[in-house]
Formats: C-alpha cells, sequence, structure tokens
C-alpha cells in the first residue's frame, strides 16, 4: 500500500476526476478497437504538464543516478506519483494503461536515463508530451526470457554509422508507434540500445495483434532490414567505451520499474 501524503491525494484526486471523465466514457471502443488510446493520453500530458514533470528529473536537482551511472527519471518523487497514475488509469482500463507506461516509461524513461541532452530533446520530449508515441523493443520470437543471450537483431558498424536487422515481436504500441527504442548486438557481442523513427528506410511493423485482454493496448511486431542509422543514434550510455553489463543493467532497470507499475 502507498502511505499517501496530503499532496498526494491531491493529485490522485485530480487524475481520478479525469480519468472519471474522458476514459470511462469510452472504456469500450477502446476494448473494441474502435479507437486509439493515443489522444486521450495527449489530453492527459497537456493537462498535468507531463513532459516539464519528468524533464526536469533529468537535471541536478533531479532523482539522481544509480550504480551504473544512469540517471533514474523514475525515481523518488516521480515514481511515487507515477504509481498514483497507473493506480488510476487501471481503475476504468489497465490495458491504456499499459500503453501509457511504454510509451512515456519503458521508452521515455530509456532516453531520459541514458540520451544525451540533444538525444533528450529530439527522442524524448515529443513522447512526453505525447506529441509522439514511444515503444520499447527488446524482445524477439526466440529471444524472450533469455533476451540477451539468445538476442538475434543486429547492429553491424557501416563507416561512422551502423546498419540495424532483425525482428522483434509482444512489442506495445509498435504497431503505430513513431519512435522505437531498439536493442541489438554490435560487432563486438554486446548489447546497445539505438534510436529508431517510424519514418526511418527498412522499418516497418505489422498490425496489432489478437490478444485475450489488454484490448486496449496495442502489441505488434517490429521488422528491420538493413536499417541505415547514423551514429548519434546509439544511446550514449551504450557507448562502446563502457563495460558489456551497461547496456543490460539500464534495461533489466527498465524491466524492473514495469514490473512494479503492472
Amino acid at each position: 500500500m502507498l502511505d499517501l501524503s496530503e499532496e498526494d491525494r491531491l493529485v490522485r484526486a485530480a487524475v481520478r476526476a479525469f480519468c472519471d471523465k474522458r476514459l470511462a466514457p469510452v472504456v469500450t471502443p477502446l476494448d473494441r478497437g474502435e479507437m486509439l488510446p493515443y489522444p486521450i493520453m495527449s489530453e492527459f500530458a497537456r493537462a498535468f504538464g507531463l513532459a516539464d514533470v519528468l524533464a526536469a528529473t533529468t537535471g541536478s536537482d533531479g532523482d539522481g543516478g544509480d550504480r551504473t551511472g544512469q540517471r533514474r527519471p523514475f525515481g523518488g518523487r516521480v515514481a511515487r506519483l507515477f504509481s498514483i497514475v497507473m493506480l488510476e488509469l487501471s481503475r476504468h482500463s489497465p490495458g491504456f494503461a499499459l500503453a501509457f507506461g511504454a510509451s512515456i516509461g519503458l521508452y521515455g524513461g530509456a532516453v531520459l536515463a541514458r540520451g544525451t541532452a540533444t538525444q533528450i530533446a529530439t527522442w524524448a520530449t515529443p513522447v512526453l508530451s505525447f506529441a509522439s508515441i514511444g515503444a520499447w523493443a527488446l524482445t524477439e520470437p526466440g529471444a524472450g526470457s533469455d533476451a540477451f543471450g539468445s538476442m538475434q537483431t543486429r547492429a553491424r558498424s557501416d563507416g561512422d554509422g551502423y546498419r540495424l536487422s532483425g525482428q522483434k515481436t509482444f512489442i506495445t504500441n509498435a504497431p503505430h508507434a513513431d519512435r522505437f527504442v531498439v536493442f541489438a548486438k554490435t560487432d563486438d557481442g554486446r548489447v546497445s540500445a539505438f534510436l529508431v523513427a517510424r519514418d526511418d528506410r527498412g522499418v516497418a511493423t505489422g498490425p496489432a495483434m489478437r490478444k485475450m485482454g489488454m484490448h486496449a493496448s496495442p502489441t505488434g511486431e517490429l521488422f528491420l532490414d538493413d536499417v541505415p542509422l547514423p551514429a548519434d543514434r546509439r544511446l550514449s550510455g551504450s557507448g562502446a567505451d563502457e563495460p558489456d553489463p551497461s547496456a543490460r543493467a539500464a534495461a533489466k532497470a527498465s524491466l524492473t520499474s514495469e514490473r512494479f507499475a503492472m
């Protein structure tokens, strides 16, 4: 149980009022696939200034970092607020909450934690405001529980950049996402994270999968066919000068946050 402060209760009341007014009436069309969840998410982000709140955690007055040196955009106070938001969204639609959390939590959190200032401005800020939708791509058809050891997606060095090839599956928001954080193995066998745009040459996604539940959360596949990426698309925290566990530790930290949110 969360031990809520008076400020927490005010936040909860405001979020609950928004959900009662804007989310509750559209749960049925969301579950039937008659509408997408993203316009409501954009409304929510604007109403509560999410981009400003989350971006502020990457500065010197934010939540600091962990022992790997990466920033923790969802640590401390923000983690408590995020928990309240997820609880209130899930009162009406756990699927909506899942898609919401994957965009700003998994994708946005990864870029905030490991991106340069330029990467954050270009790749995180539009997603934090839901002007764009993010997806976090780790799982593959043959790499689920052993996501790192069995990973087949490759980022081959190509001059000053990379060529990305592979397939990801069971990716939340993939059918409609504009931006992706994609994990791949580089020439030296290390796992790194790369920033990929839907309109990059060689990028394609499959249709939303039919599922038993969480229907308000579109889930699908991502296909990468020799996608050319400049060097600055590699998240800085995954640089070749860092020890091999760095990107893995970041991915595991993201998964831990996701499991807590769920």
